[in-house]
């Protein structure tokens, strides 16, 4: 609110924009469309955010076709490695996959590693909103449709989590420092789009169907 009083008008409304897009309110072409399609024949059959609707209900039938039993993208989920690299160097990294490696079991059985205790492998600590929800939607209909997907994000983030924490550990910090830097760490570099770090121009819902992958 200081702020926004030495702000001229184009900023404030980019600002105020951009704080509508993380409170997932609608923006005026999302609006236009909402009553164009309430006052047709389809009235309210999609309810009162219609174009909210149909928009998720296509997004997900995408991630169905082109996620699910994909092998290709779980490859090339695999290269989200390269980030880990150019946070940690040769070291580092090649210590976490390998610690991986050694606990591949607990990841396979989805319990009982360090990397769910401290909650690097819950969804919603990387992804957003959206996409968990739809790849849990998914999941209902088909358990094993991301199977490979899934397998390729826990390494990836186990890597970087694995590889952080020692990186800091041998910097001289204290296990729960190292923990949390860890955290930070996997947060950076296996992508945290959730709606304060999605720009503005990938928010609205037409745009999150056309533009789908292009944030990731």
């Amino acid at each position: 609110k200081q702020a926004s009083e030495g702000m001229e008008d184009s900023q404030f409304k980019y600002v105020k924009n951009y704080i509508d897009r993380i409170n997932m309110r609608p923006t005026d072409i999302d609006t236009f469309i909402d009553n164009a399609i309430k006052a047709s024949p389809w009235g309210f059959k999609s309810g009162p955010r219609p174009t909210a609707s149909i928009t998720q209900n296509a997004r997900r039938m995408v991630y169905r076709g082109l996620l699910g039993l994909n092998p290709a993208s779980a490859l090339k989920n695999l290269s989200q490695a390269s980030n880990t690299y150019s946070e940690l160097g040769e070291r580092w990294t090649i210590h976490g996959y390998l610690k991986v490696a050694q606990n591949i079991k607990n990841l396979l059985a989805g319990e009982g590693s360090e990397l769910h205790a401290v909650g690097v492998l819950r969804d919603n600590f990387i992804q957003d909103r959206q996409l968990s929800a739809t790849k849990k939607l998914v999941q209902n209909m088909d358990e094993g449709l991301f199977y490979l997907f899934n397998l390729a994000e826990k390494i990836n983030r186990g890597g970087a989590y694995w590889g952080a924490k020692a990186k800091y550990i041998a910097e001289g910090l204290s296990e729960a420092q190292a923990i949390e830097k860890a955290k930070e760490v996997v947060r950076k570099t296996q992508f945290s789009f959730g709606a304060i770090d999605t720009p503005a121009v990938l928010s609205s819902d037409l745009s999150k169907t056309l533009l789908q992958f292009q944030s990731f």
